[in-house]
């Protein structure tokens, strides 16, 4: 069984933005309903640069956590 997966993008105080400023962009991986199979070997990409925004590499972090919120390590 393939897994479904879906992406919700989330961008801090975007209606505040203006040049320079630091935001905070968040996309999350979930299982769409009534997706269940395991994914493994999952890469997410976005071109930030497409729509104008940089990415300082130094602050991203990656989270990964299970169905009921609890971290996974």
């Amino acid at each position: 069984v393939e897994p479904r997966l879906q992406v919700v993008k989330q961008l801090t105080n975007a209606a505040t933005a203006n040049a320079g400023d630091t935001k905070t962009y968040t996309p999350t991986v979930s299982h769409a309903t009534a997706s269940t199979g395991p994914a493994y070997n999952v890469a997410v990409t976005d071109d930030l640069a497409g729509v104008g925004l940089g990415l300082n590499l130094a602050s991203v972090t990656v989270s990964v956590v299970d169905s009921g919120g609890v971290p996974v390590t």
